[in-house]
């Protein structure tokens, strides 16, 4: 059979142009078409806009922070009844007389109303004990919902707000959140040890007289190595939870379940930008620490009232936090590649029809 002329065609990237689909055209581009033409890679954010994004993030989905002060509000009160309870009974009495002003608990207390509570109550301290253990670890197992929620919103950009995202995406990754969890027992196990046990009180024996600050010939060299001591546990530990936060980060960038190597990652990420990483996570504890400063403050003067710190605290942590977790993610997605986060108002990548 003979076959028909077929008209020619200036060149393959006019012809494939015809066809009206601009992902076919961004999977083959023109091999004639001048660099300047071509789209330039999005520049780099700093450490605060990550920060600044990841508040985005948060502040954007106000049923989700409904949520979450309510959950942490609801999970104070097994704790919270038993003292209110037990204070009504011990301490009106004395607060407030039957004559005479009274006192006002805002302020400071009198050492000796504590001890007075203590007597007529000798109860109430093992009781809160008893509640306290299982709710810290249920809140810090919550925690790690919350903490998947948060980075699978900043992952998915403006296509999720609701509650029901936030949940799914934090169900999706409790459970590898789990595992790192539990890896990262020995890690704080180990920071412990090395400062409070047999290494620190070595150290603390060669740079106080036996080890004891009560010794020591100056008070001011007793206090800076007491107060040394006690940064270095807290530099560790926080350490520890940055990097149990970017192997976090290392699962939801890249839908991984391995825990492990999702440790290893984050570890070599924070390895490779270390600046960036403090510098997010410190300006994100700063903010924290502020809001908390400021409401207190606040409450003191007298220009809010004292209950309004039972809402507004949690809100400050919830979204200081919630904004840390968000810009760790981008952080580090933006530090890999291979699977980036859509930014706010961005289209879909084509390479994903490309290659289709």
């Amino acid at each position: 059979m003979s076959k028909t002329a077929q008209p020619p065609s200036a060149s393959p990237a006019a012809e494939i142009g015809t066809l009206g689909s601009p992902f076919v055209v961004d999977a083959f581009p023109d091999p004639e078409a001048p660099p300047a033409s071509r789209a330039a890679p999005p520049p780099r954010l700093g450490p605060m806009g990550h920060l600044a994004a990841g508040f985005g993030d948060v502040l954007c989905r106000p049923r989700v922070l409904v949520f979450l002060i309510a959950v942490a509000v609801l999970a104070a009160l097994p704790a919270a009844l038993p003292v209110f309870r037990s204070a009504h009974l011990n301490l009106a009495p004395v607060v407030e007389p039957a004559a005479g002003p009274g006192l006002s608990l805002e302020g400071l207390a009198p050492d000796w109303l504590f001890a007075d509570w203590k007597l007529r109550d000798p109860s109430l301290q093992a009781l809160v004990g008893d509640l306290m253990a299982p709710a810290v670890l249920l809140s810090s197992w919550f925690g790690l919902l919350v903490c998947g929620g948060w980075m699978g919103l900043a992952r998915a950009g403006r296509r999720g707000h609701g509650l029901s995202v936030f949940l799914a995406a934090g169900g999706r990754a409790f459970f590898p959140f789990l595992r790192t969890w539990f890896l990262g027992l020995p890690l704080f196990y180990a920071a412990t040890w090395l400062v409070w046990g047999p290494p620190g009180e070595w150290l603390m024996g060669l740079l106080l007289p036996g080890g004891d600050a009560a010794r020591a010939t100056s008070e001011t060299a007793a206090n800076w190595v007491t107060g040394s001591r006690e940064l270095l546990s807290l530099f560790l530990v926080l350490g520890i939870e940055v990097l149990l936060d970017l192997g976090r980060a290392s699962l939801v960038a890249g839908q991984r379940r391995s825990a492990l190597l999702a440790l290893l990652r984050g570890f070599g990420y924070f390895l490779f930008e270390p600046l960036r990483v403090w510098g997010l996570v410190g300006a994100g504890l700063a903010f924290e620490l502020l809001w908390l400063a400021a409401m207190s403050s606040l409450v003191a003067q007298g220009l809010l009232p004292l209950w309004a710190l039972v809402l507004l605290l949690p809100f400050g942590r919830i979204v200081c936090r919630g904004a840390r977790y968000a810009g760790l993610l981008r952080l580090y997605a933006e530090g890999r590649p291979e699977r980036p986060v859509r930014r706010a108002g961005a289209p879909p990548s084509p390479s994903r029809h490309a290659s289709a």
